[in-house]
């Protein structure tokens, strides 16, 4: 059971590469690039 509970989190714990999840909102923040912060303060507020 564990084995199988371990599958189906690490999927679900790291979901596939999003332009969301690549570009995260703290990370986008601290890098303070023009282009991302601007796309993400659009989607973010």
């Amino acid at each position: 059971m564990q084995t199988d509970n371990s599958k189906i989190e690490a999927p679900r714990k790291k979901p596939p590469l999003r332009p969301e999840d690549r570009h995260d909102p703290f990370e986008s923040r601290s890098k303070s690039s023009a282009n991302d912060d601007g796309w993400y303060d659009s989607f973010d507020h």
